[in-house]
């Protein structure tokens, strides 16, 4: 026998042995996913959230987590002619309306919870499905939010610091029961959770429960969720953008999603989501920045794939194009495919990928937009040494036609004094006038470096109303 053999027949006999003495179940099987709607979302997660797991969803408030839990619930009803959703919102800050505008139907939304009664909601969905016998039936169960939860307790204290640690000591003791339940009752459990800043005692930080995870960052509820966690994303906010100045031709967020913990593909890996508030994810444009971030597209007034450059188009009309022309979106697929599973290799084999366009892109702007600065000045300077030259010539002529009419035999001292008086009237008119030219060229120096006044990346809510903060780039001495 070889040692595959060996190591085969061992492990039969333990299975044995632990069949006799404890009840244990076997899961062989790969669990099944359901897609967020996002290609490149799902490429992250290993093919979508993952069902009968938990996946947590983190961020800032803003960053669009409710939109993207009621997608994936919304897409749990296209892919399954029977499922069941259950939302479960303490923050009040979605509606059926809502719902209805990102593809989720026949849902409404639960409200006036406690911690207590969102465990006490899943086991009486669990007691449900085994009295319908609808144990096959694919189920979400979204809790939106953690953070916003309070318990019991919490409703009727008036001394806060008696109910301290309460939530997260309920959730660590309910939530390992309810995990190990999911797989038998075809049960997925979608929890929504906000960060808050960690706060920092003694000389010393802090090490991070996950390596991926903020370090400034810290969730209410516990380590229990976290730990309990299949998936983990990590949500925050990159660009906003007002329907006056967006590319795609309406009012867009563009959100970085960063997968913190996934247990069926690497993780540490980001993306960015193009979101239009008024419907979701929009996958389209989504994919159009991934193609451009990997140079797939040549981006400009006028756009075009760089494997098919037959169709230029701009880019807020990039939609309408895909949808009218097959040709164009056959092509498109095709390349967004190819891309996805070239990262799909990379990424099984822990290598780099590019999902997301950083500064070095920024950078060649930021090159082309000093050489334009470097030939302003170097315009400014040829002009202004331009303008002293011809002064100084004036200045010549003028003195040697004065020189060639002066009489030379009859000179008087009256005479000499009156022409320094006016040779030094001439000079300090000379002078004023170069000192106005150089001021003129110093004031739009500082014109010129009040636009390219550094490099500043402010955060979504120090955004200008009319628009993103544009990227200003430095005048090079």
């Amino acid at each position: 026998m070889n040692s595959d053999d060996i190591i085969k027949q061992m492990q039969s006999e333990l299975d044995k042995a632990l069949a006799s003495t404890v009840t244990l179940d076997d899961d062989e099987s790969d669990p099944e996913f359901i897609s967020t709607g996002v290609d490149v979302l799902d490429l992250l997660l290993g093919g979508g959230i993952a069902m009968n797991k938990l996946t947590l969803i983190a961020g800032d408030p803003g960053t669009f987590k409710s939109t993207l839990a009621i997608s994936v619930c919304a897409q749990l009803q296209r892919k399954y002619e029977r499922s069941l959703v259950l939302y479960l919102d303490s923050e009040s800050a979605t509606s059926v309306k809502r719902m209805r505008q990102l593809g989720l139907k026949h849902v409404a939304p639960k409200t006036n919870l406690t911690v207590e009664k969102v465990f006490a909601t899943i086991d009486a969905v669990i007691l449900f499905k085994e009295e319908k016998k609808l144990l096959d039936v694919p189920t979400i169960v979204v809790w939106d939010s953690i953070a916003n939860t309070p318990t019991e307790a919490e409703l009727k204290t008036n001394d806060v610091n008696s109910v301290i640690g309460l939530k997260a000591r309920i959730i660590s003791s309910r939530l390992p029961v309810v995990i190990n339940m999911l797989n038998k009752y075809n049960i997925t459990l979608l929890f929504i959770n906000q960060f808050r800043d960690k706060v920092q005692i003694g000389p010393f930080t802090q090490a991070n429960d996950l390596r991926h995870l903020n370090p400034q960052k810290t969730l209410p509820g516990g380590n229990s969720p976290k730990f309990n966690a299949s998936q983990f994303l990590q949500l925050k906010v990159s660009r906003v953008f007002n329907p006056q100045n967006s590319p795609y031709g309406f009012r867009a967020t563009v959100v970085n999603v960063k997968t913190v913990k996934n247990k069926f593909f690497p993780d540490g890996y980001e993306a960015e989501i193009v979101i239009n508030p008024a419907t979701g994810a929009h996958n389209l444009y989504t994919n159009f920045e991934l193609l451009k971030a990997n140079k797939k597209v040549v981006s400009s007034s006028w756009s075009y794939l760089k494997d098919y450059p037959d169709k230029k188009f701009r880019v807020k009309e990039l939609e309408k194009i895909y949808n009218t022309d097959t040709v164009f979106r056959q092509e498109f697929d095709r390349i967004v495919k190819e891309l996805l599973n070239e990262m799909r290799a990379k990424m099984a084999n822990f290598e780099d990928i590019v999902t997301v366009q950083h500064e070095e892109q920024s950078l060649v702007d930021t090159q082309s937009d000093t050489a334009n600065t470097t030939q302003v000045v170097s315009d400014l300077a040829s002009s202004e040494q331009s303008e002293a030259q011809t002064a100084e010539t004036v200045s010549t002529e003028t003195q040697t036609t004065n020189t060639a009419t002066e009489p030379s035999d009859h000179v008087s001292e009256d005479s000499t004094n009156e022409q320094a008086d006016e040779l030094n009237e001439d000079d300090n008119e000379q002078d004023t006038d170069d000192t106005n030219k150089q001021d003129s060229v110093d004031n739009k120096l500082e014109d010129q470096n009040d636009s390219t006044s550094g490099f500043t990346q402010t955060s979504p809510n120090d955004q200008p109303q009319n628009g993103i903060q544009t990227l200003s780039v430095p005048v090079l001495s």
